[in-house]
């Protein structure tokens, strides 16, 4: 039961709060609450108008055409004759050492069994489990 103290008690807390005295509580939870979501709220507006505003930037950037000096590309009959001669003497001189040689394909070999059951029947966990 409830003792004559412990209700004059709760009486004079409840008039203490009543004149004004300040709540001495550390966690007020609906507080807590909504300054979390006040601080979410403006990160993501805060994130959202900063991706906002570089997607207009970027969008809105004027791609300029700039003009382009092309160069004709002069043909030198006589360099391109020693380059391709330069490439047919390294040629001859790879096919010299190997280079005509192809390329080693495997044997198809015959499976080999590496079982040493005598059943051929597959057994299942649930049937060696039966047994």
């Amino acid at each position: 039961m409830i003792e004559k103290r412990s209700i004059f008690a709760i009486a004079k807390h409840i008039l203490r709060r009543s004149e004004g005295h300040a709540d001495r509580r550390i966690m007020h939870p609906a507080r807590d609450w909504l300054i979390g979501l006040f601080v979410a709220a403006a990160l993501f507006l805060s994130v959202g108008g900063g991706t906002g505003y570089l997607y207009w930037y970027k969008s809105s950037e004027v791609t300029e055409a700039y003009d382009v000096a092309i160069e004709e590309v002069s043909y030198d009959q006589k360099l391109i004759t020693r380059t391709l001669e330069k490439y047919r003497v390294r040629k001859r001189a790879y096919e010299s050492l190997g280079g005509n040689v192809s390329a080693v394909v495997p044997d198809a070999d015959e499976e080999v069994a590496t079982s040493t059951a005598t059943s051929t029947k597959p057994t299942s966990i649930d049937e060696t489990v039966a047994e």
